[in-house]
């Protein structure tokens, strides 16, 4: 039988049965200051520095994983962990229109805010981001353009990628 372990933000961890509901009660992991954990290219400033992270810090990586979608590369690149962790600090992604694909600039600056290095200067909430998303595709569709294409690429990624949201495994 296999199981579907389900990691949420922020330290929450679900095992999901085969039927898609919860088999086991929640685990929370709590995170600790001064301790650095996460997936390297997605971690918010604040993770790389292993201080508290909240909500803000999701949002980070909801910015870095759209990035992505819209560009087609990594929004922070370097040949080992380390030099990504720094890039993350210190270096701000490339322009999206530089990926040689027509962005509407909204979308670029609802990127942008995710990518903030201050979460204080972030969206506060993934609702917050929605409601900008939503905003960008309805101005989109009464300017009878087609709302996907606002934040859809042109064309797919020269190479695929693999996405990390589930892990499964062997009961």
């Amino acid at each position: 039988m296999l199981a579907v372990i389900l990691v949420i933000m922020i330290g929450t961890l679900r095992s999901i049965g085969t039927g898609g509901q919860a088999t086991t009660p929640t685990m929370t992991v709590d995170t600790i200051p001064g301790v650095v954990l996460g997936t390297v290219g997605y971690m918010s400033p604040e993770q790389v520095r292993g201080l508290a992270a909240d909500a803000r810090s999701g949002i980070f990586a909801l910015g870095v994983l759209l990035y992505e979608m819209l560009s087609g590369q990594r929004a922070f690149k370097g040949q080992t962990p380390a030099d990504t962790m720094s890039a993350i600090l210190k270096e701000d992604p490339p322009e999206l229109a530089e990926a040689g694909r027509e962005i509407s600039p909204a979308v670029e600056r609802i990127v942008r805010h995710c990518l903030e290095k201050n979460p204080e200067e972030r969206f506060r909430s993934a609702r917050d981001v929605a409601f900008a998303l939503e905003n960008v595709s309805h101005t989109s569709q009464s300017r009878g353009g087609n709302p996907a294409a606002v934040l859809a690429p042109q064309e797919a990624p020269a190479r695929p990628r693999a996405w990390p949201a589930v892990s499964v495994g062997r009961k």
